[in-house]
């Protein structure tokens, strides 16, 4: 199912500037759109999201890398025929030749979606030169959309007067608390006050949790039945020992393994430096 907007929060500007640049019933006026910023800081799926109601292409060069199977990715997902006699595209010429047949491109826009295309960058950055003279090429209204983690992957094609660029930053701690507990709910025991305070804290001890909002999710459910049972009915106070005695007990409760130790570890250099 497509994920849902309304669940990435912060993130009101890049939803803003992204609806603004891609557009159903208009043509793109930019021939290239970068979305770069740290993993899972929601930028595959606010551009799919976006894009849900658009002619599109989409492929995670993470999965498929190879040039031809590239093309031939594009070609199909963009072709209204899907008719097996059609040719297959395994060329940018041979993808230029389908896509100037689509009447709809010509009318319309059509969106090409490059998803972790660092490596591709570095490896094959004439693929992606080409593909930007594509609506030279077939005589059609495409837009390539980028997504990368690096911004200065890309080659050096990739000129201002080319593209537009969109930077999805990292979350602070306080937004990745607010938002695991958009999705993880305090415990009825709980304020919600005092469970996303608790959430920061712990947020802010371990580094592999503040480098993405799915390891947040996951750890705030390891902590929610701890938590539970370390509280009475008048609330917890945020005492240090309480916390630390917490992320003891929720560590304890996670998968024996290099990530267990190095997040106690982690937390523990943290709750040393904290006053």
């Amino acid at each position: 199912a497509r994920a849902k907007m309304a669940d990435l929060l912060f993130r009101e500007r890049e939803i803003s500037t992204l609806r603004r640049l891609i557009r159903a019933d208009k043509r793109c006026f930019v021939r290239g759109i970068h979305v770069y910023g740290p993993p899972a800081t929601g930028k595959t799926t606010i551009v799919r999201d976006i894009l849900h109601s658009t002619i599109h292409a989409y492929v995670d060069c993470r999965e498929i890398n190879r040039d031809r199977a590239i093309c031939h990715s594009i070609g199909s997902q963009l072709r209204e025929s899907k008719s097996s006699r059609e040719r297959k595209c395994f060329t940018l010429v041979d993808l230029a030749s389908t896509l100037s047949k689509e009447h709809a491109l010509k009318v319309g826009t059509g969106y090409i979606v490059l998803d972790g295309v660092d490596e591709l960058c570095e490896v094959n950055p004439a693929f992606l030169t080409g593909l930007l003279r594509l609506p030279e090429a077939s005589q059609c209204n495409i837009c390539l959309i980028i997504i990368s983690s690096n911004r200065k992957t890309l080659p050096g094609c990739w000129k201002p007067s080319n593209f537009f660029t969109v930077r999805f930053p990292t979350y602070t701690v306080t937004e990745l608390a607010n938002l695991a507990e958009a999705k993880v709910r305090s415990p009825v025991e709980l304020k919600t006050s005092v469970w996303k305070k608790m959430l920061r804290f712990v947020f802010e001890g371990i580094s592999h949790a503040t480098s993405s909002l799915r390891r947040c999710v996951l750890i705030a459910k390891m902590i929610k039945p701890v938590a539970k049972s370390l509280v009475k009915k008048d609330g917890v106070t945020l005492e240090l020992a309480t916390i630390k005695a917490l992320v003891r007990r929720v560590c304890d409760l996670m998968p024996t393994d290099s990530l267990t130790a190095s997040v106690l570890q982690d937390f523990m250099s943290h709750c040393q430096r904290s006053p």
